[in-house]
């Protein structure tokens, strides 16, 4: 059954040929219970392992999708971690750098390390307790006056002058 054309080089993908082998079954069975933005992030991070001159054989990826996913419990974690990755070796290979094949997870878990930080810092309103997968979600209430100078500290960040402007911030009176 022809599945349709492949964006980059326009041949045809039949998702019947796809499934032939047990790896290749597993792999898109794994796939489709992510959701997409899950499973897009994860798919171009294992495209990191892609040997210059050939493909990867659908046991491999599924081997290292399998591991991927094991890396953390929190899939957006992992998405971020994973697009950090891809962003940064890209950024790497279009400066001039030659970056190899990824061999192993090594880069993805320091990545997830010290995004694990900022996931888990109390000034997102996020804070997740030890242990559990439970998250509680701060806010404080913010003053009028208060949220008055938080938005003109936006503003200046970016050089403009809320003084001079004529309207209210965020609907003020």
């Amino acid at each position: 059954m022809k599945l349709g054309r492949c964006p980059t080089c326009h041949a045809t993908v039949h998702i019947d040929a796809m499934v032939q082998d047990e790896s290749g079954r597993e792999l898109m069975a794994t796939l489709a219970k992510l959701n997409s933005t899950i499973a897009s992030s994860v798919l171009q991070y294992i495209g990191l392992f892609r040997p210059a001159k050939s493909d990867l054989n659908n046991g491999r990826a599924l081997k290292l999708l399998s591991e991927t996913l094991a890396l953390t419990p929190n899939l957006s974690l992992l998405a971020a971690g994973c697009d950090a990755t891809v962003r940064n070796i890209h950024t790497k290979r279009q400066g001039g750098e030659t970056v190899k094949p990824l061999s192993n997870h090594n880069y993805l878990k320091q990545v997830l390390t010290g995004l694990k930080d900022s996931f888990n810092h109390p000034m997102n309103g996020v804070v997740k307790q030890q242990n559990s997968t439970v998250e509680i979600k701060q806010s404080r209430p913010v003053s009028e006056s208060e949220n008055n100078r938080l938005w003109q500290d936006q503003l200046a960040k970016y050089g403009v002058d809320a003084n001079a402007m004529k309207i209210n911030p965020r609907g003020a009176k």
